[in-house]
């Protein structure tokens, strides 16, 4: 194609006035070339998430939770329960837990790592109070055989002997 002036037509002259000097599609050389990018970008704004402003409802950011890899309710969050010594998991609390991940938005991953995180801390710390007890008591009883000397195995029955009527153990 050639113009008014005799010079050969490129693909940037078949544009109307307004968009010809566009820096955006100054690298098309051609129809095809336009229309593989229209295709790719649609893609990709389909592929899109919005961010909801704080007008949003929620329903719009439940949507935007969900897409980002929140469960659809909070009984879909699965959480490991790895053995403690001392202590023993409380279902209503990991239920609340759930809960609460759920209606703040966490994906799946991220309240893994917290509730992963709050298990590890909670164990070091029941371990820890299991400990300092252990050595309490061995304290108390290495007291006791101090003072009592020969007579602790006597005492330590005579008072297992008297606990035993106030408390009973059945």
């Amino acid at each position: 194609m050639t113009m008014a002036d005799g010079e050969e037509a490129t693909f940037q002259d078949s544009f109307s006035e307004e968009l010809r000097g566009n820096e955006a599609l100054k690298d098309f050389t051609n129809i095809d070339g336009l229309g593989k990018a229209y295709i790719d970008t649609k893609a990709k704004i389909g592929g899109m998430i919005t961010i909801p402003d704080g007008r949003a409802t929620e329903e719009t950011r439940s949507a935007l939770w969900n897409k980002l890899g929140r469960p659809e309710k909070a009984e879909g969050y699965e959480f490991e329960k790895t053995a403690v010594e001392g202590f023993e998991y409380d279902d209503k609390s990991i239920d609340g837990f759930k809960t609460m991940a759920h209606s703040t938005g966490l994906s799946a991953d991220q309240a893994k790592g917290v509730f992963n995180w709050l298990m590890a801390d909670t164990s070091s710390k029941v371990s820890g109070a299991v400990q300092e007890h252990q050595a309490s008591l061995d304290a108390a009883e290495a007291t006791l055989k101090t003072e009592w000397g020969v007579d602790f195995d006597k005492n330590e029955g005579a008072m297992g002997k008297a606990l035993g009527q106030f408390f009973n153990e059945e």
